[in-house]
């Protein structure tokens, strides 16, 4: 029974007050915990050493499939930061569809071949790539026509040696018509040093170049000379085409009144200078390696088999007494072999097809048939 005395309006705020303590005690909450915090790993671009010429990302991890983790792209042309570079000069007309040259002062002002060739200069920055840079949209309001490659290239922003003066360059990365200047130097000084020796018999190209050939004997020595020639010079008939003013790098190797030039990396049917030779030391050391592995090799026969057979092994040469190991190993393996009896005595035949028949009474070589 309710006592009316009790007040109703108290009895409610009560009930309220409970549902809404009960309700906040059982909310859902959602938590969290902490999280390692993920870092991108930096790799470093490789430190350039002059060991190549220019070589473009794609170019160098392909020289180079021992790498297996690759740096950043824009990264890895900072490695040329710095490089002294050198410009041979090249007609007016060369390859300009390959090639986009300007200055800029005042205003944007484009170039010609004439003015960097033949000088040298220091690579200050690299862009990758041109069509992302600031200038693309200055160069193309005076050049309407940049190709894709060239659009796709890169911005090289270089001083000149003499002068400090600012010049860019445009150029595909794969076909760069610069030649690094620290790479040219190592190598001519490696080869105008260097005796070379002739490691196969060829007909090389006789200068002064025309249609004759001279004959090398292998093992022939000869001196180099490391030079740079156009297309033009090495062809007996220019072809008019633009390909006649690329620079190839050429080795000339004289011995006595002979001259011949070789490629020094080679050229479409024409193989390179170490396809044919190698130099005097190198040759040296490879046939004193191969003496000290003959002189192992006689060693370990003649611990072995015994002095006399020892050393027959290792000449290749049968003699009686052998026993069958012994054949083995100087003749090598047959599968031709005959076995028979004869008055209590075992007998068997090795045969070489073409070359002769060891015969072994009781396990031992008793005679030798040569054909």
């Amino acid at each position: 029974m309710i006592n009316k005395n009790y007040n109703p309006k108290l009895i409610l705020l009560l009930i309220t007050f409970l549902l809404f303590s009960n309700y906040s005690q059982s909310q859902i909450s959602v938590g969290s915990i902490e999280k390692k915090t993920q870092t991108k790993k930096i790799i470093e671009p490789p430190k350039y050493e002059a060991k190549s010429d220019f070589e473009s990302y794609y170019d160098f991890y392909k020289n180079n499939p021992d790498i297996k983790e690759k740096c950043n792209e824009n990264e890895f042309y900072q490695r040329y930061l710095g490089t002294e570079i050198y410009y041979p000069m090249f007609p007016e007309h060369y390859r300009t569809d390959e090639i986009i040259i300007f200055k800029e002062k005042d205003s944007l002002t484009l170039l010609n071949w004439s003015d960097i060739g033949e000088k040298y200069f220091t690579i200050k920055n690299i862009s990758r790539t041109f069509g992302k840079s600031d200038y693309f949209k200055k160069v193309k309001d005076i050049r309407s026509k940049i190709s894709y490659s060239l659009e796709d290239g890169l911005l090289f922003e270089l001083t000149e040696k003499d002068t400090n003066e600012k010049y860019y360059v445009v150029e595909p990365d794969f076909t760069t018509k610069f030649i690094v200047s620290d790479y040219y130097e190592r190598i001519e000084k490696f080869v105008n040093k260097t005796d070379f020796v002739n490691i196969r018999e060829f007909n090389a190209r006789k200068i002064p170049l025309g249609e004759d050939l001279l004959y090398v004997d292998k093992g022939t020595v000869w001196k180099g000379k490391l030079t740079l020639l156009r297309n033009e010079d090495l062809r007996t008939k220019p072809t008019g085409s633009v390909d006649d003013f690329d620079i190839k790098f050429m080795v000339v190797l004289s011995k006595g009144d002979d001259k011949i030039l070789v490629y020094l990396f080679g050229k479409d049917y024409y193989e390179p200078l170490f396809k044919l030779f190698d130099t005097v030391e190198s040759n040296n050391k490879k046939k004193e390696l191969s003496e000290n592995e003959k002189r192992v090799a006689l060693t370990e026969l003649k611990n072995k088999y015994g002095n006399t057979f020892g050393q027959d092994v290792f000449n290749r040469k049968i003699s009686v007494g052998m026993n069958k190991e012994m054949c083995s190993e100087a003749w090598g393996i047959t599968l031709n072999k005959r076995f028979y009896l004869d008055q209590g005595n075992e007998f068997e035949i090795w045969e070489y097809v073409g070359f002769g028949k060891i015969i072994f009474k009781d396990g031992k070589v008793s005679n030798i048939i040569k054909y």
